[in-house]
């Protein structure tokens, strides 16, 4: 990669998110919830995480924890990049 695409790649913003599951309920028992409350969703801790790039999803994996830290490690890529 020349520098003057390394620089163009340096500015391109990506937005990631990792959904574990998902969950549906009137907004007014959601606005009635507190700290600490606990949402029920459809998956169960057998089910991939979902990882989404800018809404698109990328890739599955696993979600683990080391004392204070969360990490989600990659086991499956959906789909394939494709040449620009």
């Amino acid at each position: 990669m020349s520098n003057k695409d390394e620089k163009a790649v340096n500015n391109v913003t990506v937005e990631l998110s990792v959904v574990l599951g998902r969950s549906d309920m009137p907004i007014h028992q959601l606005l009635k919830m507190g700290r600490g409350a606990v949402i029920e969703l459809d998956t169960t801790v057998d089910d991939p995480a979902l990882i989404m790039a800018n809404d698109r999803l990328i890739a599955e994996g696993e979600v683990m924890v080391s004392k204070e830290n969360v990490a989600v490690t990659i086991s499956k890529i959906i789909g394939k990049l494709e040449d620009v």
